[in-house]
């Protein structure tokens, strides 16, 4: 039996418990004299590919290894699904960036003990003498606080002083709470912004273009910090998002159980915070009521047919997914052809687990996009020498959650199911902040800044060899961003990500 992640059982439960029962987070190979058996963890932070050729089949850990193992170049239609579409799950399911690679899925959840247990259980699961990170808000904040219930903790803010976010003075005014919790500030400069020395660190190669690579120099910040204070294992807070903030879709389930009252109430909560109307969200969510999955992949082939290129608007996240119609413009005709042709056929439909909501496909694509980060700070940890660890991530965590009875969307709250779980154990000051951080003015910095190095990637474009995109497309979205418009800053991070990948 090959274990692969973060195990925090002990060898009697290594000897006696099931493996989806063991503390932590972790994959799974079991080989007996006739079988081989592949369990990955249920975020997916520990991912298990596969390759068959012939009579062999490869397991690894690694998709790198098995596409030079098995002569499997990049694969195309990933690339774009990663560029325009990556959260249809429909489509990424089972898919890895090599064609002929597949990766296993993580099993669906079981119905486990109460969130609260669980995430004690979590965090004392790593020892005394962590450090962790420290924003202020629920997230990591609440992770330091049940750690300081051992012992001190030393804590660390990011601040960047020319983009500055709410987290440095929530961050303060948090630590003040309790005399067992230590506050640190790393600062950033422009070297720390994103896009910033994309030709560096070229030995850093990674199975999957990780856009975490993108802010790694500001990542790094923390973690050379954990890493001089000696720290067993440096916490992060994610996950918690993912698992916790119920999304807009979630509108649809109110309407779905005939829960009008909340329906209208939340609607038009909701339209405040998001500066939206409130006529136009309610009316959003009744639709999605009634619109299968199905039925919504059929609408996306023919938006990926003919892409709309038009400013994202908030009532778009109250629906099975958002695609930017001007990311979709910048992939070659052919690619949005066989994106449209993928998306409309009904094999892709019957990918998508059993009795699936709008609301619990967000939930699920949001923990694999939480892992997938989880995974690049883990790495980056790793070549700095500190353990990275996401308690919010472990198998028991995400079970505990996803299966457990699903939380009731309320707007005026942050992360209500998580809050109650932890009253009186975190202080209220810190559960009730509904601000959080806001880094997007540091990734248009940032991409304002690198815009010769992105123009550079794109004269010598990989993805353009491959035919996925038409580089004069994504250089008139440069030119956007340049004279100060809003441009789809996550797509575009994708698609460098990907090129970075490409050369590595």
């Amino acid at each position: 039996m090959l274990l692969l992640g973060h195990v925090l059982a002990t060898e009697r439960e290594l000897r006696t418990a099931p493996v989806r029962d063991l503390p932590g987070a972790c994959s799974c190979v079991t080989v007996t004299a006739d079988r081989v058996e592949v369990r990955s963890d249920r975020a997916g932070q520990f991912p298990l590919f596969f390759s068959v050729r012939g009579e062999e089949t490869l397991v690894a850990h690694h998709a790198t290894l098995l596409a030079a193992l098995h002569s499997r170049p990049p694969d195309p239609v990933a690339a774009a699904v990663q560029i325009a579409c990556p959260h249809v799950l429909p489509l990424t399911i089972g898919r890895s960036y090599f064609t002929g690679v597949g990766v296993h899925e993580p099993p669906p959840p079981a119905e486990g003990r109460p969130v609260r247990e669980v995430l004690v259980e979590a965090v004392r699961g790593r020892g005394a003498g962590v450090t962790s990170d420290f924003s202020g808000g629920i997230d990591s904040t609440s992770l330091a606080f049940l750690a300081a219930a051992r012992g001190p903790v030393e804590a660390v803010v990011y601040h960047h002083p020319g983009v500055p976010t709410a987290d440095l003075a929530e961050a303060r005014r948090a630590a003040r709470l309790s005399d067992r919790i230590s506050l640190d500030v790393v600062t950033g400069d422009r070297r720390t912004l994103p896009y910033q020395g994309l030709a560096e660190d070229p030995e850093l190669r990674l199975d999957w273009p990780a856009s975490g690579l993108l802010a790694r120099r500001r990542a790094a910040l923390r973690l050379d910090w954990a890493r001089a204070k000696g720290s067993p294992a440096h916490l992060t807070g994610e996950g918690a998002d993912a698992l916790f903030q119920p999304p807009p879709s979630s509108l649809a389930d109110l309407f779905r159980r005939g829960d009008l009252r909340n329906w209208a109430g939340h609607s038009a909560r909701l339209g405040r915070m998001r500066q939206a109307s409130a006529l136009d969200l309610a009316a959003r969510a009744a639709r999605l009521a009634v619109t299968s999955h199905g039925r919504a992949l059929r609408g996306l082939s023919r938006f990926l047919a003919r892409p709309v290129a038009a400013p994202s608007r908030p009532g778009e996240a109250v629906g099975w997914w958002s695609v930017s119609g001007e990311a979709a413009g910048w992939l070659t005709a052919p690619t949005r052809a066989a994106l449209a042709d993928l998306a409309a056929d009904r094999e892709t439909a019957r990918r998508m687990p059993e009795g699936i909501t709008p609301a619990r496909h967000a939930r699920l694509v949001a923990v694999r996009s939480a892992a997938a980060a989880q995974r690049f700070l883990r790495t980056l940890g790793d070549r700095l020498g500190v353990a990275v660890h996401a308690p919010y991530l472990d198998d028991a965590v995400v079970g505990a959650v996803l299966a457990g009875p699903q939380p009731r969307p309320d707007p005026a709250r942050a992360k209500p199911q998580l809050a109650g779980a932890l009253a009186g154990l975190v202080p209220a000051d810190v559960l009730t902040r509904r601000t959080k951080g806001a880094y997007q003015a540091e990734e248009y910095a940032g991409a304002r800044a690198a815009r010769p190095e992105i123009a550079a990637l794109l004269r010598d474009s990989r993805l353009a060899d491959l035919g996925v995109i038409d580089p004069a497309a994504v250089t008139a979205t440069l030119t956007r961003l340049n004279a100060g418009a809003q441009v789809p800053l996550s797509a575009l991070g994708r698609l460098v990500a990907l090129e970075v990948w490409l050369r590595r």
